[in-house]
Parts: structure tokens; sequence; C-alpha cells
């Protein structure tokens, strides 16, 4: 019983790390992506949504992926306080 409670502190610490790192990689993420359209000069475009895809696509990704990654981790928290 004494080891099992023992990995789950260890795997509760890891896992707010990893939750914590996510979350601020998102934030870093979406600051450089809303700093590429706001500071350059860019192409004409028929949509704000050809503009994303066109020219943050890969922050967007980035940002999507690092905010599921925090939320399932913050999930597996709240479940593990719970």
């Amino acid at each position: 019983m004494i080891r099992h409670v023992e990995s789950l502190r260890r795997t509760y610490i890891v896992v707010t790390l990893i939750s914590l790192c996510s979350k601020l990689l998102a934030v870093m993420w979406w600051t450089l992506a809303v700093n590429q359209l706001t500071e350059r000069t860019l192409d004409p475009a028929g949509s704000v949504w050809e503009i994303l895809q066109r020219d943050v696509n890969l922050e967007r990704a980035a940002v999507n992926s690092h905010c599921v990654v925090g939320l399932i981790g913050f999930m597996y928290m709240v479940g593990l306080r719970g």
C-alpha cells in the first residue's frame, strides 16, 4: 500500500511538471504566432482562415496540442487528488 501511494505521489509530480511546461509552451507558441501576424507584412488573402492556414499553421498546431496535453494532465491531477 505504501509503495502504491509513493508511486502515485511521484506520478503526480511528474504529471504536474509536464502539464505546467505544456501550458507555458502553448503561451509561448501563441505569442510567437501573434507577433508573426502583427509584425510582418502579409500577402493579401480572401479570409482570416486562409491567413491562419497559410502563415501560422505550425504555431496553431503547437498551441492546440500543448493545450490538450495540459488539460489532460490537469484532469489527471484533479482525479488523483479526488
